[in-house]
């Protein structure tokens, strides 16, 4: 992956300065640059470069979740080293794929391909770092989703995802796979039962993005049974705080939407929206300073929520003590050591992604919950609110297979204007 990574950085920094050659020579204006998309290194095979790029990325995009999804099953016990070589396999044909997306198949701005560059080179510094796969194949696909339809990528993932775990779940029913089940909570093949709630919550959000506009109540009873599920099987509170959030936004946005009193959101709730990113993070390292303060009137309440919440407050109190924090990351060497795990997503990207990149997320973030809740996108809103609420106790967020709904930060990655931050073209 750092090979690959170091050829997309160089990949994306010749093409931007091949694009600048017509205004070097005075046969574009700066202004036209700046605002007017074209594809990279030249405007040769027009027709079928932009189709042949959505071909690349769907076609990635499946192949990643089966890997991901199957390469890091209790399967992988039964002959890791053979596992591990198919999943190089899989991840040098996802690499080659996204290449020819990101540097073939679309069309930038001088202002989007600034803007993406400057965030990209940032993240790639950073997983040099950190050696942290997950983030790195997250920024790959976020940067490749420019221009693909959001709702076939989600069926993408749905019609490759549901059947590749009900292969590894069917072999742990059957125990033909190790049982990494533990105190009666199931791990369905997976190697955490966590790992399973987390990827069931990917195929919710995902179905949930399908429907965005068209919200059920039959939708919404899925949600519910997701959340019974998630407490009696692989009974994890954190899957079953967020699908608890979940549930009711999206009742409320359903009793308002029968009403005929949904409306886009206004500037100013918009806003209030996106304050509950800086209260999760808040919250994330405020109450594990508290945990140590045992003279405080709330050390009694905080040492009740870690228990409720498997120790994850003291492992984020015991890792304010451990680490250093790094302006660009750094490999967090009691976390490999699954000595000092970091659930938390907002002090895990501190320590191992670095302030920089946390700051920079959150922003993403947040102006992603804002510019949705301006479109009256109320259920991909519900969806981030959510995720929100699952990244303090988890960091699966930042693994595509869980999280989904990151493809939708594509719009403030490329600073697009605001009608093309749900694309759904007619390939769909």
């Amino acid at each position: 992956m750092f090979e690959f990574a170091n050829f997309l950085l160089l990949g994306l920094f010749a093409a931007g300065s091949i694009s600048l050659l017509p205004v070097v020579s005075r046969k574009q204006s700066i202004r036209a640059w700046w605002s007017d998309e074209a594809l990279l290194l030249g405007n040769w095979g027009i027709a079928y470069r932009e189709k042949l790029g959505r071909i690349c990325f769907y076609a990635a995009l499946g192949l990643y979740e089966f890997a991901m999804l199957f390469c890091y099953s209790a399967v992988k016990s039964l002959a890791p080293e053979l596992m591990d070589s198919f999943l190089d396999i899989l991840s040098n044909g996802i690499a080659v794929l996204l290449a020819v997306k990101i540097l073939l198949g679309t069309r930038y701005a001088g202002q989007s391909l600034l803007v993406s560059g400057i965030l990209y080179f940032i993240a790639r510094w950073v997983h040099f770092n950190a050696h942290y796969i997950w983030w790195i194949w997250l920024v790959f696909f976020i940067l490749a989703s420019k221009d693909v339809s959001i709702t076939l990528s989600m069926k993408i993932l749905l019609a490759t995802g549901i059947p590749t775990f009900l292969l590894f779940s069917i072999l742990w029913a059957f125990r033909c796979i190790p049982d990494y089940s533990s105190n009666g909570r199931m791990a369905f093949g997976t190697v955490h039962p966590n790992v399973a709630s987390g990827i069931l919550l990917g195929f919710l959000l995902a179905w949930l993005i399908i429907k965005r506009s068209r919200l059920s109540w039959g939708d919404i009873a899925v949600t519910g049974i997701y959340m019974v599920f998630c407490e009696i099987f692989p009974h994890s509170r954190t899957a079953f705080g967020a699908a608890a959030v979940l549930l009711v936004l999206l009742l409320i946005v359903k009793l308002l939407e029968s009403r005929n009193r949904l409306r886009p959101a206004g500037r100013l709730f918009a806003c209030s929206l996106t304050a509950c990113v800086p209260l999760t993070c808040f919250l994330s390292f405020w109450l594990p300073m508290l945990f140590n303060d045992t003279a405080s009137s709330l050390n009694p309440f905080v040492v009740k929520l870690n228990d409720t919440l498997t120790g994850r407050i003291c492992l984020t109190a015991l890792s304010m003590d451990y680490y250093p924090i790094k302006i660009a990351g750094q490999m967090l060497d009691r976390m490999q050591a699954n000595d000092l795990y970091l659930d938390n997503v907002y002090a895990y990207m501190l320590y191992a992604l670095g302030p920089v990149m946390l700051f920079l997320s959150c922003c993403l973030v947040m102006y992603a919950i804002y510019r949705y809740a301006r479109m009256g996108q109320w259920v991909v809103t519900c969806c981030f609110i959510a995720m929100v609420a699952y990244s303090f106790a988890e960091n699966q967020v930042l693994r595509l297979q869980v999280a989904p709904l990151n493809l939708l930060l594509v719009g403030a990655v490329f600073a697009l204007p605001a009608k093309r931050w749900l694309p759904d073209t007619q390939d769909s």
